[in-house]
C-alpha cells in the first residue's frame, strides 16, 4: 500500500497536531461563540434595529400625520428603569443578608 494510504504513525501524529492547533485556538478564544454570547448580541441587534426602523418611520412622516412606531419607547424606557431599580434594590437586600450573615 505504500505512499498513498500513510502509516498508522502518521495518522497519529497529524491528529496529535490537529489536537494541538485546537488547543491552541481554543486558549486564545477562536472557537464558537459561547450561548449566551451569541444570545446577547442577537437580542441587541434586534433592538437596534427596531429602534432605527422607528427612527426611519419618524423621519419620512408627512406632516400632519403621526408615525406608526413599532414600540413606545417612553413606555420601554420607563420598564427598563423600573426594572433596573428593582435589581438594584434586591442587591441592596441580598448585601445586607450576606452582611448579617457573615457577624
Amino acid at each position: 500500500m505504500g505512499d498513498a494510504a500513510g502509516t498508522d504513525a502518521d495518522v497519529i501524529e497529524a491528529n496529535g497536531s490537529l489536537r494541538a492547533l485546537m488547543v491552541s485556538a481554543s486558549a486564545l478564544g477562536r472557537t464558537s461563540m459561547p450561548y449566551l454570547a451569541g444570545f446577547l448580541t442577537g437580542v441587541l441587534l434586534t433592538v437596534l434595529v427596531v429602534f432605527l426602523v422607528d427612527d426611519l418611520a419618524i423621519a419620512t412622516t408627512q406632516a400632519g400625520t403621526e408615525p406608526q412606531k413599532i414600540v413606545n419607547w417612553d413606555v420601554a424606557a420607563q420598564k427598563l428603569r423600573s426594572s433596573i431599580t428593582a435589581v438594584q434594590e434586591g442587591a441592596r437586600e441580598v448585601r445586607e443578608e450576606v452582611r448579617e450573615a457573615t457577624r
